[in-house]
């Protein structure tokens, strides 16, 4: 449900989306091609989403570096905030969605 409303409120921006199902299919569809932004739940088959971070931070290519993530948890303390931040996501927000905070998120990391 989550990657469904996520879809339908980037092309309601007018982008495009891909969504996959597990953090390692995530980790090569990154590799593939360039993207301007990654939304990811912090819960996926897998790997979690920290770790999907930390593999792609690790990628040669500065380009790697420097991709805006956001981060979709259910866990939305202060402390669980802290360890998305410390693993350069740019943004953090809670599930269930909601729609204005993704899109205020999208907004800040695609300077909209």
């Amino acid at each position: 449900m989550n990657q469904k409303l996520v879809s339908a409120i980037l092309k309601s921006y007018g982008l495009d989306s891909v969504c996959v199902s597990s953090g390692e299919e995530a980790v090569k569809v990154v590799q593939s091609k360039e993207f301007n932004l990654v939304i990811m739940d912090y819960m996926m088959p897998e790997k979690c989403g920290i770790q999907i971070a930390k593999e792609i931070r690790q990628f040669k290519d500065p380009y790697f570096d420097e991709l805006p993530m956001i981060a979709m948890t259910s866990n939305n303390t202060e402390e669980s905030k802290g360890k998305f931040y410390d693993n350069r996501f740019a943004e953090v927000i809670s599930k269930p969605i909601k729609e204005d905070e993704l899109r205020l998120a999208i907004a800040l990391c695609m300077c909209l």
